[in-house]
């Protein structure tokens, strides 16, 4: 169960399939205010393994520059998929407390007004974080990383500026996030 924060607005007929969330770029996004998460122990053999996915559907540029897409952790720890890290990057990757290891590609196909899927994978087990957009692999990063449960819940389409979220992509503590435009099909799965 999410909460709508800011002015997200849930719109059955705008999505990629059916609904989707609209948000505007300006404080909105959805919380796991329980920090329940989705990712909390990951490790499957002994080994770092997860996926994240969302279909997205950019309008512009958000207030701030950042524009995450879905976080699971703050800015000290966790795992994140950005639209925009303030350098108009798709970026995913892990903050592991120490380092923020990642994987990123432009983001100007996202201004095309149409439907983009995103898709982020990290597997400890082959040293590897992978950034894929429209099922095609756009780069990767060699890392070899051991997560711990981040402590900070989900949220799509952005996070606060409050200590212990803001910016799991660089870390900025101060950073609030919000994406401009319309999420849908959010996807976590280990």
């Amino acid at each position: 169960n999410l909460t709508i924060i800011g002015n997200a607005q849930s719109n059955q007929t705008s999505g990629k399939f059916a609904g989707g969330y609209e948000l505007d770029g300006n404080g909105d996004y959805l919380s796991d205010e329980n920090n329940i998460g989705a990712l909390n122990g990951i490790s499957i053999g002994g080994y770092d393994i997860g996926t994240f996915s969302a279909w997205v559907k950019r309008k512009g540029n958000s207030l701030s520059g950042y524009e995450t897409v879905v976080q699971e952790g703050g800015n000290g720890l966790g795992y994140f998929l950005s639209a925009n890290c303030n350098n108009n990057m798709i970026m995913f990757g892990v903050n592991t407390g120490v380092d923020i290891l990642m994987a990123n590609t432009t983001n100007s196909i996202l201004n095309d007004g149409n439907w983009h899927l995103l898709t982020g994978v990290l597997d400890s087990s082959r040293s590897v974080i992978e950034i894929y957009v429209d099922g095609m692999l756009k780069n990767y990063t060699n890392a070899t990383f051991s997560m711990n449960n981040p402590s900070r819940g989900i949220r799509i389409g952005g996070h606060s500026a409050v200590s212990p979220d803001g910016s799991t992509c660089d870390g900025n503590g101060g950073a609030v996030s919000s994406f401009n435009g319309t999420i849908d099909e959010v996807a976590i799965w280990n």
